[in-house]
């Protein structure tokens, strides 16, 4: 019996010796406390763009040439010429078909001349311009320039000239001719003829308003001389209306020598 409590009492104290170790031991954390923070979304840096507008390269252009292209001589040449100073302001008449696109031309000549004769100071200028579709006949026009280029007799007058009201007749012709202007002599028209302009030279850009503001040169008391890069380089000289071709419309400039001459024509007292 004894035994038998002694038993049971080892049996005790070995479980009661168990539950007391069983106590002590702290389980173990599955999951243990920490704070979760969300990741930051990685930001996509943006592929670099050019921000830069383009340019447009410009196409090429065709520069224009200069004017006048030629090569003044080393020495310039005045050339003497027939005719009388002015004593009155000369009016003008266009004598033209309708609508004639020289006649812009002979007006903005015109306007040339006066800015030129103002530069130099006199006080001459040409005067005002009317128009009439009363036509000078190109066969007169071409006669007459055919004699002065090989020094022949004169055709005679027509009468429809010779009634044309003006001092200063310029004649938009459509017949082929050399150009020309009749010497100034007192009691008298001066007459500017100035061939067609469909077919070269004067087709040619620039050429047709330089040859109405040279001729309107010989029309106050101008020749020519031998600088094909001045206004009114002619004959000897080797010049022409080709001469005055360029790219753009300008007016020829004028030789000081000319402006010499015209204020002895047209001094500042006149």
């Amino acid at each position: 019996m004894n035994k038998l409590v002694s038993i049971l009492l080892y049996i005790t104290t070995i479980l009661l010796i168990f539950s007391i170790i069983g106590c002590q031991q702290q389980p173990e954390s599955t999951s243990p406390a920490t704070e979760l923070t969300k990741t930051p979304e990685t930001t996509k840096t943006p592929e670099p763009t050019d921000t830069t507008e383009p340019t447009n390269t410009p196409e090429p252009t065709n520069t224009p040439s200069p004017c006048p292209s030629g090569s003044p001589p080393d020495e310039i040449i005045f050339y003497p010429r027939k005719g009388y100073a002015w004593e009155k302001v000369p009016n003008i008449t266009i004598s033209s078909v309708v609508g004639d696109e020289r006649i812009q031309l002979v007006k903005e000549a015109v306007d040339y001349w006066n800015q030129q004769l103002d530069e130099i100071g006199t006080s001459f200028r040409l005067g005002s311009i009317t128009y009439t579709t009363e036509l000078i006949p190109g066969d007169f026009l071409i006669e007459w320039s055919s004699a002065g280029l090989e020094g022949k007799p004169r055709p005679e007058i027509p009468d429809i000239l010779r009634k044309m009201q003006g001092d200063i007749i310029i004649a938009l012709s459509d017949a082929v001719f050399v150009s020309f202007t009749t010497p100034h002599e007192p009691g008298s028209h001066v007459l500017i003829a100035i061939r067609e302009c469909k077919s070269p030279p004067l087709s040619l850009t620039n050429v047709a308003r330089n040859v109405i503001a040279h001729e309107l040169g010989h029309a106050i008391g101008l020749g020519h001389h031998n600088d094909p890069t001045l206004l009114m380089c002619g004959r000897p000289a080797d010049c022409g209306p080709i001469d005055f071709k360029c790219d753009v419309d300008v007016f020829f400039p004028i030789a000081e020598g000319n402006k010499e001459y015209l204020l002895e024509l047209y001094p500042s007292t006149w």
